[in-house]
């Protein structure tokens, strides 16, 4: 989007991702050492009363505790559980700028353009599921791989056309 007033001028670019989804295959990976423990018969802690149980359990936190990974993956296994809602919005760039006049040039002697700006590249990301701690921009698999999030920048500059 651009808009330009008496010389000022705002560019806008702003993506929005939609029925999305984020599979973070590591969190297993994080409660696999807690079932070594459980097998050991030294407790999990933390996740005690908060496994699975039957089908009738809808309010477990995490995938069934078992040592047998033989016929149910254990807890290290994909699960929905580590699924989430990556739909986001992110203000990808903003720019805002100056475009000197003519006439201001013309009494400087100077023929070309001269335009000043700042700019932002990804100032705001709105993640619309809270609980991922991690950018939900990711590879169009899905899979969240401990990738680094955009970096944020400031920049500013000068434009100057002969």
């Amino acid at each position: 989007m651009h808009a330009d007033w008496k010389g000022v001028y705002m560019d806008v670019n702003a993506v929005w991702f939609a029925e999305h989804k984020i599979m973070n295959s590591y969190s297993g990976d994080f409660y696999s050492d807690d079932a070594r423990l459980f097998q050991s018969g030294r407790g999990v802690d933390g996740m005690y009363g908060k496994t699975w149980q039957g089908m009738d359990d809808n309010k477990a936190q995490f995938p069934i505790l078992s040592t047998d990974n033989s016929h149910t993956g254990g807890i290290a296994s994909a699960s929905d559980q580590y699924l989430r809602r990556g739909d986001f919005i992110r203000l990808r760039d903003l720019t805002l700028g100056y475009n000197f006049s003519k006439s201001l040039l013309t009494r400087l002697h100077f023929t070309g353009t001269i335009a000043v700006y700042a700019q932002v590249t990804n100032l705001f990301t709105y993640k619309f599921d809270k609980k991922p701690n991690y950018a939900p921009e990711i590879p169009e698999n899905g899979l969240w791989e401990f990738r680094n999030p955009a970096m944020r920048t400031f920049s500013i500059g000068c434009s100057v056309n002969f």
